[in-house]
């Protein structure tokens, strides 16, 4: 009961900036195919204008970066599949990508008090110093597009930011030491980062796109919409502490 009393409290002081920490850790799973898009990031194909764009190289390539938007232009369901920890290989058309494009975005950045792990761990009746472990989680980025995670997985991200890590979670695990007589709280401190003014559009393939390597495909382009602001985890700046001061406990 009390366990859960601390994950609420946490939840609630946390509301306001999307963030919620759970005392475990379990190791995130991840597909096949978002592994080898990340480790091949760098060598995805780049053009420098979207007008160089055309549907014989969306078809054939699913991932397209445009230079000057700052933008990738990816298939919808490559975007889904590739974290789908249950990934397999398929034959379905790449016809509906998505272009998300970084070039207007705004990054806020904002550093959270120290936040309780859990609750406390007591060791007032013992006469020697004991170990405790603690595992922990901290979640945030609800609502972001399939599009949006397969862009930063691919490397793109708002001009003057790139010293950040986003993530949607982060988290592992801690062991400290008490003294006897004193009682330990795990605490962990996190930097979200609040991305706005992105914008995406999509990008449909159609025609006699089955034959001729895409030759006969047509390639039609919606208008730009407004992504939602979101925020994430800077992976980069995460600080725990083992708190033993009674007056930082918060039990």
């Amino acid at each position: 009961m009390l366990l859960e009393q601390i994950v609420v409290f946490a939840t609630l002081i946390l509301q306001a900036i999307a963030l919620e920490i759970t005392p475990r850790y379990s190791t995130p799973q991840t597909s096949v195919l978002q592994q080898s898009y990340s480790d091949i990031k760098k060598e995805i194909i780049t053009v420098p204008e979207f007008d160089a764009v055309t549907p014989k190289m969306l078809l054939k390539y699913g991932v397209v970066r445009v230079s000057s938007s700052n933008s990738i232009i990816a298939s919808q369901l490559l975007a889904e599949e590739a974290f789908n920890p249950n990934y397999s290989p398929s034959d379905k058309r790449k016809t509906i990508f998505y272009e998300v494009s970084y070039s207007d975005a705004q990054v806020t950045r904002k550093v959270s008090d120290w936040i309780p792990i859990g609750g406390c761990h007591p060791n007032t009746l013992s006469e020697t110093s004991s170990s405790f472990s603690q595992g922990y989680t901290v979640t945030a980025g609800s609502g972001i597009t399939a599009s949006v995670k397969f862009s930063q997985l691919l490397g793109i991200s708002p001009q003057f930011s790139y010293d950040l890590a986003y993530t949607v979670s982060t988290g592992g695990s801690l062991t400290c030491s008490v003294e006897a007589g004193k009682t330990l709280q795990f605490q962990v401190m996190v930097e979200t980062v609040t991305i706005s003014n992105l914008k995406q559009r999509q990008i449909k393939i159609s025609g006699d796109y089955q034959f001729a390597n895409g030759y006969l495909a047509r390639m039609s382009v919606g208008d730009w919409e407004s992504v939602e602001t979101f925020s994430q985890v800077n992976k980069g700046n995460v600080q725990t502490a083992c708190v033993t001061d009674p007056q930082y406990l918060m039990c």
